[in-house]
């Protein structure tokens, strides 16, 4: 596992990616991710992934109807799981569009 920790205005995002021995094994921890939370506010596919298996999920901790409280990306790709974290859904959809210190 890969880990990285930014202060961004005083708000702390970390970035990590978990890589799995085989996309199957990705895919089944990604699902037990969907099949846990009931935070989620968006379920997509990586647009962009060359991966038959890929998926996004964004998840706020707090109210999820106003997207209040800690919010969290989870992103598979493949045999990769990324995890972003931030004290808000602003701050982790920022740094996942532009701050990206794991190439995913």
């Amino acid at each position: 596992m890969t880990t990285w920790k930014l202060i961004n205005n005083g708000a702390i995002i970390t970035e990590s990616v978990h890589t799995f021995s085989s996309s199957e094994g990705a895919s089944e921890a990604f699902q037990e991710i969907l099949g846990d939370s009931k935070a989620i506010i968006e379920n997509t596919k990586i647009a962009d992934s060359p991966s038959e298996s890929s998926g996004r999920i964004v998840k706020v901790y707090g109210n999820p109807e106003t997207r209040e409280g800690a919010a969290q990306i989870i992103r598979l790709n493949g045999k990769d799981i990324q995890h972003i974290d931030a004290a808000s859904l602003k701050y982790a959809l920022g740094f996942e569009k532009d701050g990206l210190k794991i190439n995913f």
